[in-house]
């Protein structure tokens, strides 16, 4: 057993450095199971990889080989949100992007269809950033009968500060 999660502590590093990776699991006549990374070049593996799909092998003497893709995801990074950002969207996570939203409402991403995240804080931040005295510690967003309203949390000169206006 800590074999196995050794090797998938390894995959994990080896995804983030790199896009894709297989994980060769090798069942040998005996009953034996070996599990290792594929080798860079190895052609089962690429074609796993390329394909993104697993690829089983049987081997001379009744071995059976399986290579399983494991990849990152591509990211698309989309500012703003329109007609096109909507269809974007939808469009990019279903063909298995990591979407990312950076819009001024944070809350935007539950409405658009596979949106993994909406960026808010930064903006926050940027419009203060001139402010040397002044840090933004949290930006919420928050959705009311009226229409919606942001705090943000604040430190000056390590005082803490709220802010919360309408919007």
């Amino acid at each position: 057993m800590e074999c196995t999660k050794r090797i998938y502590h390894i995959l994990v590093e080896k995804l983030r450095r790199r896009k894709r990776i297989a994980l060769a699991t090798e069942c040998a006549p005996d009953g034996s199971v070996v599990k290792r990374l594929a080798e860079p070049g190895e052609a089962p593996g690429e074609r796993a990889c390329r394909e993104n799909r697993m690829v089983w092998m049987r081997e001379e003497g009744g071995a059976l080989r399986l290579y399983e893709p494991y990849t990152r995801p591509a990211r698309l990074i989309l500012l703003g949100d329109g007609a096109a950002t909507r269809e974007l969207t939808a469009l990019a996570a279903a063909r298995g992007f990591a979407v990312t939203v950076a819009d001024e409402a944070p809350g935007i991403a539950a409405y658009l269809p596979g949106a993994r995240q909406t960026l808010c804080a930064r903006y926050v931040a940027q419009a203060l950033e001139e402010e040397t005295d002044l840090s933004v510690t949290d930006v919420v967003w928050r959705e009311t009968e009226q229409g919606a309203e942001v705090t943000v949390s604040l430190e000056w000169k390590g005082q803490p500060l709220t802010v919360t206006a309408a919007v």
